[in-house]
């Protein structure tokens, strides 16, 4: 029938079927996308829900805890292997590769024996702090050994921690007051390295007169404050948004929760660079510096994951070590009461 039709009639006849068909294939396909987005979304979700019920599983957590505004933290006697609703997520999240790591890689500052001891003493300064109504919280290495380890970074064996520049005739005294035992020894070094250190795990070394202490490690005390809007520390860089520091949070330091950052990843940022996370330097091997993947089949890091359930997004932070949960960290939720909410800081 159409090939009677005059030329231009037959011609428009073609053009509008053809645009019949191709309006036809758009929907068709718009809907099929539609479709599969919809599977997609529905499968993410249930893949985050099995995965949160799975870590909730192997950690003993009441799923009622979630609804709190606390932290939620959980150390494992012995590993577990990860779910594969979770294994799912991790694959592509923090890729980690599997070359084999140098045999400098597996050295360590310090014996299990001795981090333990070292967590332990930290606590009980952080708890001396509280009562005596002073602030501290984790910064440098120490924060960035929370952020990826949970704790120590495995090749450092230093403590750095911030304190208020305004409570520093305080801190300093009673930093003195705990040298009068043999553990430890405070060292004023403000004038050369603008902070202080305080020696712990020592021991006196000679005898009589020639005697003096010999320490393991030593805790470094920062100080900072706040001008205006800024949070200003005395070494660099020198100055942070004050939501980089305030309110202060929590974060894992070893077995204990320490007091952090309001936004860690920030503030880490701005010590260390974008790439702090994937970045790992041996500061006490020549300033060595090495993709942190590498290690990942000689020490623990910490891989995170987005999970979602019953339409509330949970932060999840695992301590893993191939394929092995070692513990689980779960933040306080942003804008939650568990927050600081007094302005001591403000000068």
């Amino acid at each position: 029938m159409l090939s009677k039709l005059p030329n231009r009639r037959r011609a428009n006849s073609y053009f509008l079927l053809a645009a019949v068909c191709f309006a036809f294939s758009i929907v068709f396909t718009l809907r099929s996308s539609s479709r599969t987005q919809s599977q997609d979304s529905h499968s993410v979700l249930a893949s985050s829900a099995l995965c949160l019920s799975d870590l909730l599983l192997k950690f003993r957590i009441e799923d009622s805890v979630l609804h709190l505004s606390a932290p939620i933290y959980v150390r494992l006697s012995k590993p577990k292997s990860v779910g594969a609703a979770c294994l799912q997520k991790l694959i592509g999240s923090d890729a980690v590769k599997n070359p084999t790591a140098m045999e400098l890689h597996r050295l360590s500052l310090l014996s299990t024996d001795e981090q333990s001891h070292i967590y332990r003493i930290v606590h009980q300064l952080h708890s001396n702090f509280s009562q005596m109504g002073l602030e501290l919280f984790l910064a440098g290495g120490s924060l960035l050994g929370s952020w990826r380890h949970l704790g120590f970074i495995p090749w450092d064996a230093d403590i750095d921690f911030m304190i208020q520049y305004n409570q520093k005739p305080l801190v300093r005294q009673f930093l003195v007051n705990l040298s009068k035992s043999e553990q430890f020894n405070f060292i004023d070094t403000e004038l050369t390295n603008q902070h202080w250190q305080l020696g712990i795990l020592c021991g006196l070394v000679g005898q009589n007169l020639s005697a003096r202490k010999q320490c393991k490690t030593i805790v470094d005390f920062f100080f900072g404050r706040v001008k205006g809007r800024v949070y200003d520390r005395q070494e660099a860089p020198r100055k942070f948004p004050i939501d980089y520091v305030y309110p202060l949070r929590v974060r894992p330091f070893g077995p204990y929760l320490l007091p952090a950052p309001n936004q860690p990843d920030q503030f880490l940022t701005a010590v260390y660079g974008r790439d702090f996370q994937s970045n790992c330097l041996f500061k006490y091997f020549n300033h060595m510096r090495t993709d942190c993947s590498y290690l990942s089949k000689v020490h623990s890091f910490v891989r995170r994951l987005q999970l979602t359930r019953k339409g509330k997004i949970i932060q999840a932070e695992l301590l893993m070590k191939n394929d092995q949960i070692l513990a689980l960290f779960l933040p306080e939720p942003e804008g939650s009461n568990f927050q600081r909410q007094d302005d001591s800081w403000r000068e």
